[in-house]
């Protein structure tokens, strides 16, 4: 109370007690979500993601359904935590996320590699061998994941 009473402003005041308030969303503050919202539709438009039809023909613009984390961790963390049971299998390209390893063990989950085609030369891409991974599952050589981890840039997280 004291530091929002030694603000300049009635508003600045009134900004203070507001954001020290708790959301009646547990997402996060809605007009931070939505000029979030508008960035990412913005500076994705050239990435290759599919256009979102507008909904029932209507000319507004369909609102992305985002959930903010952490960092990659904390994602990993709450995916395994309500997506996954111990004892279920995580499939994960190598090299992988170093912490990856480590969440999904702390999960109890059994982590195996996904089979990688090699990089040969400047032009190959390597990547994950779908031909390999398709006959591994066929076959039984490769147990039926419950969640795929793989990381396209580099294996930045």
């Amino acid at each position: 109370q004291s530091i929002a009473a030694s603000s300049s402003s009635d508003e600045a005041q009134s900004r203070l007690r507001t954001s020290l308030q708790y959301l009646k969303s547990d997402r996060g503050d809605p007009a931070f979500l939505s000029a979030l919202q508008e960035f990412v539709q913005k500076h994705t438009k050239s990435d290759e993601l599919p256009d979102l039809a507008a909904p029932n023909g209507t000319q507004e613009k369909p609102k992305l359904d985002m959930f903010l984390t952490h960092g990659v961790s904390h994602g990993l963390d709450i995916l395994c935590t309500t997506q996954t049971t111990p004892g279920d299998t995580v499939l994960v390209e190598r090299p992988t996320y170093f912490l990856g390893d480590v969440i999904f063990h702390s999960h109890g989950l059994n982590v195996h590699s996904l089979p990688m085609k090699s990089a040969r030369g400047e032009q190959s891409v390597g990547g994950v061998d779908v031909d390999a991974l398709e006959q591994g599952l066929e076959d039984g050589t490769i147990d039926v994941p419950r969640m795929i981890y793989i990381i396209p840039t580099h294996q930045n997280p």
